[in-house]
């Protein structure tokens, strides 16, 4: 017999039409009915009633403590059923749903019915959006998640215990184990007491219904809307979408006269709204059908249910609009976004912020359809102008980063194969470090390691901008270092610091050079090996020390091969280059030896033995 659970908690009118039918309609299930400490009459009703299991709770403990209740009672079954005292099953119904969760392979099958649907306007259209499983018994639909009525699921997939949050834990549940596999069933439709046309396309649920029964905790009455406006007209049918499709909720908008810019602007009508959560939408935006339910869904996954919500605007970039409950305020300074902002990368930070808190959801099915003019062939005159604040935001943004987080120390492994030498291996790890660091390896679009030296190179600076980092150290892995080689090119507090590293190939010098891409010179070999930290115009990168303002200065890419007339010009030699324009200093200490792997290591002995060699030819 397969146990079905049945949580009853008053509504005894609810009760008095649903257990009946479940009874009937289910013959031969096993019928366990908790009822979490009634007193509008239930509890009598349900003792006069004959073929079920009656579990009476004292008080209402919750739908969490009922689910936990029923767990222990069924922890040898495999399979188990949960259907609510509003809903109405039809006959054959437990029977049709197991067969389609055998056949199509799911772990947890609900009957279909529009409350677990949003976005769309009939069978036909759910299925055009999922991917269909036919069974004998009719279309399973793959989705990430269902709700908890009507529901058949497999009893070995609960590994840990509810607990009552206040929300439905179903939900819960299904998200805190990603790996089983969901499904609505075409085949089996539930009559909901208590949403009346359920079955039938409703674009906008009811709120009250979801307000009384504690499903979801974000409403319209909930939010406010903040539109800086620049386009009038635009704003115009973005206000419109969203009393369409949120009504209730307070819009806040107000023109941009005077050129404060966004940032500013959102800190401004942010202080006129009255409501817990703020919305920051563009302009140049309308909102979607579904756009509520997605972010209700979406806020039942943060701790606490309060955080910032990424909206779709299906651009690639998660935080260009959002949705923040007014406590992060206390996260980010009193304001959503930095004034010291002109325009540009202070959603990102707003979104940065929000995740190392651990208060960030993305709401992939609030969509938003984006008439930014940047994507039409002539962008319009005011995003000409905010085009010139952006890289300036980008210093801004990464400045801010690094003094919230605390710079840092990341050291960086330019790969470009999976090879790595013991010989490097040992001397990184007696190599003095702090006691915190972030250690970096490449991100190549093509797998591990997959691109050229330069690619491998401009991954470990962007990771280590992302990271709020202050200082890079780029260590070749071909390479053996002293155990001070890092203490002694920190000591040196330079923007950019290298070390004493031969080539390995003829003629196996170090490569430190005055001068300009064509007109090179090397250092002469008295300075080379003095032991003194020198100025040069262009080194090796093979071991080098950052200060991260560097990439600030030097525009992306920062490593690139080039030409000059004609003739190769390497990653870092190139990069050294842009370095000396933009104005930064380049320095190395020739005390610091370090060897190169080839055939045999590289180093000084060996170069002067070359020189001695090609002396006698």
């Amino acid at each position: 017999m397969i146990p079905v659970l049945f949580i009853t908690y008053n509504r005894v009118e609810y009760t008095k039409k649903t257990l009946p039918a479940l009874i009937k309609n289910t013959p031969g299930a096993r019928i366990i009915v908790i009822d979490n400490g009634s007193t509008d009459g239930t509890v009598e009703y349900l003792e006069g009633i004959y073929g079920i299991e009656l579990y009476l709770n004292d008080k209402n403990f919750g739908l969490a403590h009922a689910m936990n209740q029923f767990f222990e009672l069924t922890a040898n079954d495999s399979i188990v059923a949960k259907v609510d005292n509003d809903t109405v099953v039809p006959p054959g119904w437990l029977e049709k749903m197991t067969t389609a969760m055998e056949e199509s392979g799911v772990d947890v099958l609900q009957a279909y019915h529009y409350l677990t649907a949003f976005d769309v306007s009939s069978w036909e259209d759910v299925e055009a959006k999922h991917t269909c499983v036919e069974t004998s018994a009719g279309n399973v639909v793959m989705v990430p998640a269902v709700g908890g009525s009507g529901t058949v699921f497999k009893r070995n997939i609960i590994t840990g215990i509810f607990t009552n949050d206040g929300l439905n834990p179903w939900w819960n549940f299904q998200q805190e184990i990603p790996d089983v596999k969901k499904g609505f069933f075409a085949g089996v439709w539930v009559d909901l007491l208590d949403m009346v046309g359920h079955n039938e396309f409703v674009p906008n649920l009811d709120n009250k219904y979801y307000r009384s029964t504690g499903r979801f905790c974000l409403f319209p009455e909930d939010i406010s809307v903040v539109i800086p406006v620049i386009r009038p007209v635009s704003a115009m049918r973005c206000i419109e979408s969203v009393q369409k499709y949120l009504p209730g909720v307070e819009i806040v908008s107000e023109e941009d006269k005077h050129n404060l810019g966004c940032p500013k602007m959102v800190n401004r009508l942010v202080a006129k709204t009255s409501r817990q959560w703020v919305m920051f939408l563009g302009d140049d935006t309308e909102i979607k059908p579904g756009f509520l339910r997605a972010l209700q869904y979406a806020v039942e996954s943060l701790p606490k249910k309060w955080g910032v919500i990424g909206l779709n605007t299906e651009n690639g970039i998660p935080c260009a609009h959002w949705i923040a409950h007014k406590n992060m305020l206390d996260l980010t300074g009193g304001q959503f976004f930095s004034s010291d902002y002109h325009h540009f990368y202070c959603d990102n930070e707003l979104m940065d912020i929000a995740k190392e808190n651990e208060r960030w959801a993305w709401a992939e099915k609030a969509k938003i359809k984006h008439n930014h003019p940047s994507n039409s062939a002539e962008p319009d005159e005011y995003n000409k102008s905010v085009l010139s604040n952006r890289e300036a935001d980008r210093i801004t943004y990464y400045h801010r980063k690094r003094d919230r987080r605390g710079g840092g120390l990341a050291i960086g492994f330019p790969l470009v194969d999976d090879r790595v030498p013991v010989q490097f291996f040992t001397s990184f790890a007696c190599m003095d470090k702090p006691e915190q660091y972030t250690l970096l390896v490449p991100h190549h679009p093509h797998g591990p390691w997959a691109g050229s030296i330069a690619d491998a190179r401009n991954s470990l600076v962007s990771q280590a901008l992302e990271e709020g980092c202050s200082h890079l150290l780029m260590l070749d892995t071909d390479q053996v270092y002293p155990a001070d080689t890092l203490t002694k090119l920190m000591s040196h507090k330079k923007d950019i610091c290298g070390v004493r590293v031969h080539r390995r190939y003829m003629p196996f010098d170090p490569i430190f050079l005055r001068g300009e891409i064509g007109k090179y010179k090397s250092v002469s070999d008295e300075e080379m090996y003095s032991g003194d930290l020198i100025q040069v115009d262009a080194t090796g990168t093979g071991c080098l020390l950052f200060d991260m303002d560097v990439f600030l200065k030097v525009g992306f890419p920062w490593f690139e091969f080039t030409t000059h007339e004609g003739h190769p010009v390497g990653e870092d030699i190139n990069f050294c280059s842009k370095a000396r324009a933009a104005g930064i200093e380049i320095y190395v200490d020739t005390g610091i030896p370090v060897g190169h792997l080839a055939t045999v290591e590289v180093d000084r002995f060996f170069h002067e033995i070359c020189k001695t060699m090609n002396a006698r030819i």
